[in-house]
């Protein structure tokens, strides 16, 4: 963890906190520091340490590379161009904070609470977002005059907003992004297996080479989307709109190629021939040739001697093929 510094020389340094309606108390770096260490002690353990909380506070363009913020609190805070590369933030609440042009390449966002944040133009590359919660979110505050208003980041309210962010090959699995407008974001390369995109306004997304196996997508609109290599097994696109929205070599519940139940003889049996073949030096049984076939009926294929077997073409999506011999 570094220098943590002791609790009295970091207390100097550190602001308190008192954001005003409508106003962002504005931090600088080393004051940011001194509560990135204060939080540090705080999670090893030490006098003196205690939570990170940044709430209403202005972070924007600062630095919180690297930083160990877990469970940390930015709820309502302005971050734009803020950089939390390789961040370790799991289980922090970042409720409508405004981070766009925000840095988070490799961050750890790990189950945290980003509803209402306005990731539009961040960078996401290889960040883990395993069942972050993206969905809508509102900041509802009384002015001067005590009239009712809902805080916003230069967008439509009540709308969590990623427009034009890089989730490239980042990992979304079990993350919430419902209702969620996404134009023209990047999800290529995306690990994102039972997401939730409900109503999600995903036009001209890209979502190239990534894997929604499982997602829900319903009512969802694809307009002119890139799902080309994509894998969409066990989606559901139930009302939701596909105008234009680009399939090329997309892996969906239907079969591909030649269905398992077409061969003769039987998958099975040429597999049993084939391990017979093998292990008899050509002796015994045949060799198999399983080239364009769709396997995933078989679903278990574990242990197998499959040397010198011809597959090509082949789908062996979500098999088990652990130790299998090729």
């Amino acid at each position: 963890m570094g220098n943590l510094g002791s609790a009295e020389q970091i207390d100097q340094a550190t602001p308190t906190v008192s954001p005003s309606v409508g106003g962002l108390r504005s931090l600088t770096q080393s004051e940011v520091d001194a509560l990135i260490k204060l939080h540090a002690r705080f999670y090893a353990g030490l006098p003196g340490g205690r939570r990170a909380d940044f709430g209403f506070c202005d972070l924007s363009e600062l630095s919180l590379v690297d930083a160990d913020l877990g469970d940390a609190n930015f709820s309502g805070a302005r971050m734009v161009r803020t950089d939390l590369s390789g961040a370790r933030a799991e289980n922090a609440v970042f409720f409508c904070c405004d981070m766009r042009d925000a840095v988070l390449g490799k961050a750890n966002l790990r189950r945290t609470d980003l509803r209402g944040a306005s990731l539009r133009g961040a960078n996401l590359t290889g960040a883990d977002l395993f069942e972050a919660d993206l969905r809508e979110g509102v900041i509802a505050e009384t002015d001067a005059l005590g009239n009712l208003r809902y805080r916003n980041h230069e967008q439509e309210p009540n709308q969590s907003d990623v427009g034009e962010a890089v989730f490239a090959n980042a990992n979304l699995e079990g993350a919430n992004l419902s209702g969620m407008l996404a134009i023209r974001t990047d999800f290529s390369g995306a690990v994102m297996k039972n997401c939730k995109m409900i109503r999600a306004n995903l036009k001209q997304a890209d979502f190239t080479g990534a894997n929604l196996e499982g997602s829900d997508l319903s009512g969802a609109d694809l307009t002119d989307a890139n799902l080309t290599d994509s894998v969409l097994a066990g989606v559901d696109l139930t009302m939701a709109t596909l105008h234009q929205a680009r399939l090329d070599n997309a892996l969906t519940d239907a079969p591909v190629g030649t269905p398992m139940a077409d061969l003769d003889p039987p998958v099975l049996d040429q597999i049993e021939d084939h391990i017979r073949f093998i292990e008899s030096g050509g002796a015994e049984g045949n060799a198999a040739n399983l080239s364009g076939v769709d396997m995933r009926p078989i679903k278990l294929m574990a242990n197998l001697n499959l040397a010198a077997l011809s597959a090509r073409g082949t789908t062996f999506y979500a098999l088990d093929m652990s130790s299998v011999k090729f």
